[in-house]
């Protein structure tokens, strides 16, 4: 059975609890000790969070590309999505977290004051940054990147068929994401200072 019809089935089983933003949800479910899942859509990507007695134990990202699992699910949270939540018996949300575990808990930590970006600024300070992805000097299509700032997503975007994305960003340095097709995390730093810059990952062998 494929991941996404047991959680199909889980779900159309389950009782519906209400909608809930990121943070009040880790909060709900932290205080009523229930287990359930807890799914939010945008378009066609499904993001569902699997809760075990109150705790945040799995994670799992399905979209049109592919299916994460885990901490890799969780990378490209951006912290402002509405939840539905579904409640379930405990025995069915520990199986399914058993199939996606998250062993980084920071993700469903609140986001501190300090990791969040500095909104505004003087124009000076903003400026487009453009990435290209290849792998051994081949220029890479469908690669998912995404720009944080600490704990959140600032950017995501997918590239084209030069390999390319391109963001607005204020100068300062960022953490970069890069989910290529087999679904693998590569993880790069960057400091922008310029009011336009371009920089090339090159992300090695298969």
């Amino acid at each position: 059975m494929q991941i996404s019809d047991l959680f199909d089935k889980v779900i159309s089983n389950s009782k519906y609890e209400g909608n809930y933003a990121f943070e009040d949800l880790i909060e709900h479910m932290r205080v009523s000790q229930k287990s359930g899942l807890a799914i939010a859509e945008e378009g066609t990507k499904n993001t569902i969070v699997v809760f075990v007695r109150g705790e945040p134990e799995g994670a799992t990202l399905i979209e049109e590309s592919g299916v994460l699992f885990g901490n890799k699910a969780l990378y490209l949270l951006k912290h402002d999505e509405i939840f539905k939540l579904f409640l379930t018996e405990d025995v069915f949300s520990e199986s399914l977290a058993a199939r996606c575990r998250v062993h980084d808990k920071i993700h469903f930590k609140k986001r501190l004051s300090e990791d969040l970006p500095i909104i505004g600024g003087s124009n000076s300070s903003l400026g487009k940054l453009c990435i290209i992805i290849k792998r051994e000097g081949t220029l890479q299509s469908g690669m998912r990147v995404t720009i944080r700032k600490g704990r959140q997503v600032l950017a995501s975007d997918i590239t084209a068929t030069d390999g390319k994305v391109c963001f607005k960003l204020q100068n300062g340095t960022y953490d970069c994401v890069v989910v290529d097709r087999t679904h693998n995390l590569h993880r790069f730093m960057l400091d922008f200072r310029e009011r336009f810059g371009e920089t090339v990952i090159d992300l090695g062998g298969a």
